[in-house]
């Protein structure tokens, strides 16, 4: 791939690029830490039957300000802006320069249809599907488009499959296991497998009597946190180390977990609006930026800073699990596949930071 059509292309967007990358660092794109206050990770348990009580680091009140930090501190957006500005590469990803410029390959095709991408999206997040054909729509026509490693494959359990994409592209679905875990703690299958990537699917079920485990009867992704934040924490001990995302889509918004097993980190984002949910009806740059950041998080990734761990806002899911005595399994013996199956609610993220403000936060940089 030739780093200088790369470039020329990519660059035909670099001013809408720019004000997204900066949008990234400011208030609008919060994340902030998550501690755990009780769950069940302890127990042989389904995702569907997980439960975690966990509190954001915004929702605590306190004399002091709430760390907090921004999306874009998670991920290492220089080498974007770097790319756009002088079409090279930092030194230090000079062996990922290959995956690198497949991701800025992505994102510029992806831009360049964006009017087409949008009208699909507004079309069927407004009509009554099946979660299936939501995931089938988002994952062919959003989330596939933005990595470098296009392997996709939904979840084979519990319900009914349709063979193709139902919008006409006539892209066809593969099927398959997309469990995780280890069947004598948290467990299950997630509903998208994209290369390296988790991402699970919320959408109002159509069919009240359904027993699928794929089907979930809510559209608003802070009703079935404790099954998210259960994800979260079993895909990044299946990555072994660094931190990890999982990704959560609705039909009107998605959001990003991660979570670091070493460290015992555990961050949620902000609700990204999908299309159906903006005045514009189309698809907000600043989801599509998050959105790429997060598929290609072995690329962008920043790990964590040392400032993370001396705020002191840990998960505490690393001391439960030793003290129930099955942090070895969570630390060597959580594996993909072969793991199929054998809510309390916390009040929107949005809605509580909307009443606080930003005067009652403490942006943690990364240095």
């Amino acid at each position: 791939m030739d780093i200088k059509s790369v470039h020329t292309q990519l660059n035909k967007h670099k001013d809408a690029i720019r004000n997204t990358v900066e949008s990234l660092n400011e208030f609008s794109s919060l994340v902030c830490f998550l501690r755990i206050i009780s769950c069940n990770g302890d127990s042989p348990c389904n995702f569907s039957d997980a439960w975690c009580v966990a509190e954001r680091s915004v929702d605590v009140d306190s004399t002091g300000r709430n760390p907090i930090v921004y999306f874009a501190d998670l991920f290492d957006v220089t080498i974007l802006t770097q790319f756009l500005d002088t079409g090279t590469l930092p030194e230090h990803k000079k062996q990922s320069s290959t995956a690198l410029l497949k991701s800025f390959d992505r994102l510029a095709k992806f831009l360049d249809n964006y009017e087409e991408t949008s009208k699909i999206l507004q079309k069927y997040s407004e009509k009554n599907l099946r979660e299936v054909e939501w995931a089938g729509i988002f994952g062919t026509h959003i989330a596939k488009q933005l990595a470098v490693v296009q392997d996709m494959r939904m979840s084979d359990t519990g319900y009914e499959k349709v063979s193709v994409c139902i919008c006409g592209c006539g892209n066809d679905l593969e099927y398959g296991d997309t469990s995780m875990g280890n069947k004598q703690v948290w467990h299950g299958s997630i509903d998208i497998f994209l290369g390296h990537v988790a991402i699970d699917v919320a959408w109002q079920a159509t069919d009240s009597s359904s027993t699928s485990a794929f089907e979930l009867d809510t559209d608003n992704l802070d009703k079935y946190r404790h099954q998210l934040i259960a994800e979260t924490i079993v895909f990044s001990c299946t990555r072994s180390k660094g931190l990890v995302p999982t990704i959560a889509v609705s039909r009107e918004k998605l959001k990003v977990f991660l979570y670091d097993h070493e460290s015992d980190l555990l961050f949620e984002s902000k609700e990204f609006p999908l299309a159906s949910f903006t005045k514009e009806k189309e698809l907000p740059y600043q989801t599509i930026l998050a959105l790429w950041l997060a598929i290609n998080y072995s690329l962008f990734g920043s790990g964590i800073s040392p400032v993370y761990k001396q705020a002191g806002y840990f998960a505490n899911f690393k001391p439960f699990i030793t003290e129930k005595k099955k942090c070895e399994i969570y630390v060597k013996e959580m594996h993909l596949f072969g793991c199929k199956k054998v809510l309390t609610m916390l009040p929107p993220l949005s809605a509580t930071v909307d009443k606080k403000g930003q005067k009652g936060f403490w942006h943690v940089p990364r240095s």
